[in-house]
């Protein structure tokens, strides 16, 4: 960092200073080369220097950019903040066109710049139409031309300065750029280029393979080299019998691997370091034990929670079939034993339709940070037949993110009993039986009836 820019910070009064107990982080910026800017109100309880720029944080609220506007109406501060930086240390690359950004960021070693196109149409280019008319448009509708720089960033080709002995890599290109290459930059297809610095040339890298704590195989890989080469970008690739998973990280970092050590077969690890391509592969081979536990045909989450569903007597029940289900003669015999079951239990069960006008109520009528849910239903507790795939209160539940994460759907004969409380009123809950056929619906059906 070469200098901060303070802005707003001032000080009315002597109860309030924003500098306490920072004076000594200050000194040590300034000790090191460091400058410290401050607009026409700052001030600063350390040597710094006064710019007087005015700075008028706002824009009126629109759907049209004003990024043009705003380089004109801060042509003085530009001016002003340049002629303060006068001195300071060249930035790792600088382009000098205003519309021509380049902004630098560290990963470990490595050193980044992403250059940012911020062109915008002018003059007669301002005026032709990106977007057609709205006939019933009672303004002007100036945000669908070309003079709305949220809608149109204009192609350029521009001129990077370089400060640096670092070697430049173009990161989409997945190339290092020679000098006269790295000092122009093409902004005419995408809106930005991405570029990397390490601290020396790109090396095949090196894959190291150990088993961690949590049961997954854990990478790191290594360039060599004189230099540490931590941050550049790499690709993990895991590739076995019958898929492949791919990851990505950065060098000298552990990343855990898509491969358990329950995972039986031959496995390669492919590592592709992203700045030049070159890649570097290791072989995991695992036998896993040959008597595997077999899972049981009907899986119940939250046990306890679901055996005390029928002792909410104070809540009505509603057995809830979509339209195919209700047309399934052969599942009618389960929903008649699951309300034999409540009602002996002492809850009121009534069967209903997964529709407009049966369960299904109305959109939800208030709005949250989640979408989802979106439906509500009537004031019942409910049990819901089927898949996210065949359901739409189970889908709804599954968009929502309610259903346990990384949750499958059950195999063929197999079953799972969700419990999720309150997923479309509020105070009621829903009763999920997650099967692909009707045995599997079956099998839930009557692990439920036969607990006492």
């Amino acid at each position: 960092m070469k200098a901060i820019l303070l802005v707003g910070l001032d000080q009315p009064d002597s109860s309030w200073n924003w500098g306490s107990g920072l004076t000594p982080v200050l000194q040590k910026f300034i000790d090191h080369g460091g400058r410290i800017l401050a607009d026409e109100e700052s001030t600063c309880p350390v040597a710094f220097t006064k710019t007087s720029m005015k700075v008028a944080a706002y824009v009126t609220e629109s759907n049209f950019d004003p990024t043009p506007m705003l380089f004109t109406r801060n042509a003085e501060n530009i001016s002003k903040l340049c002629s303060a930086m006068d001195g300071v240390s060249a930035p790792l690359a600088a382009s000098e066109s205003q519309t021509v950004w380049a902004i630098p960021t560290r990963c470990m070693d490595t050193q980044y710049v992403t250059v940012v196109n911020q062109g915008y149409a002018e003059g007669d280019e301002a005026k032709e139409r990106l977007l057609p008319p709205d006939p019933k448009a009672s303004k002007p509708e100036v945000w669908k031309f070309k003079g709305n720089a949220s809608l149109y960033v204009k192609p350029q080709i521009g001129a990077l300065k370089w400060s640096t002995d670092r070697p430049i890599y173009d990161v989409q290109l997945g190339k290092k750029l020679t000098p006269e290459e790295a000092a122009k930059v093409d902004l005419t297809k995408d809106g930005f280029r991405w570029y990397a610095l390490p601290p020396g040339e790109i090396t095949k890298p090196e894959i190291v393979l150990d088993k961690g704590v949590s049961g997954f195989y854990e990478a790191r890989v290594i360039l060599s080299g004189e230099k540490h080469m931590g941050g550049v970008p790499v690709q993990l690739t895991v590739t076995g019998p019958n898929d492949s998973a791919t990851v990505y990280t950065v060098t000298d970092t552990t990343a855990r691997l898509p491969l358990r050590e329950t995972d039986d077969g031959e496995y390669t690890v492919t590592a592709t370091e992203l700045l030049t391509g070159l890649t570097e592969t290791a072989k995991v081979t695992n036998h896993a034990p040959t008597t595997v536990t077999p899972r049981a045909q009907v899986q119940v989450r939250e046990q306890a929670v679901v055996s005390k569903f029928a002792s909410r007597k104070k809540v009505p029940l509603t057995i809830a079939l979509t339209p195919e289900q209700e047309a399934d003669k052969a599942l009618a015999a389960q929903v008649q034993a699951l309300k034999n079951f409540y009602q002996k239990k002492g809850r009121v069960v009534s069967i209903g339709s997964v529709k407009p006008g049966g369960v299904v109520e109305s959109l939800q009528p208030l709005r949250s940070p989640n979408r989802y849910p979106q439906w509500k239903t009537t004031t019942t507790d409910l049990i819901l037949f089927g898949t996210p795939s065949n359901n739409i209160l189970l889908f709804d539940q599954a968009r929502g993110e309610i259903l346990p994460r990384n949750f499958a759907s059950p195999g063929p004969s197999e079953a799972a009993l969700l419990y999720t409380r309150s997923p479309f009123v509020g105070e009621c809950d829903a009763l999920d039986i997650i099967a692909t056929d009707n045995a599997g619906i079956t099998a839930a059906v009557q692990k439920l009836v036969s607990a006492p």
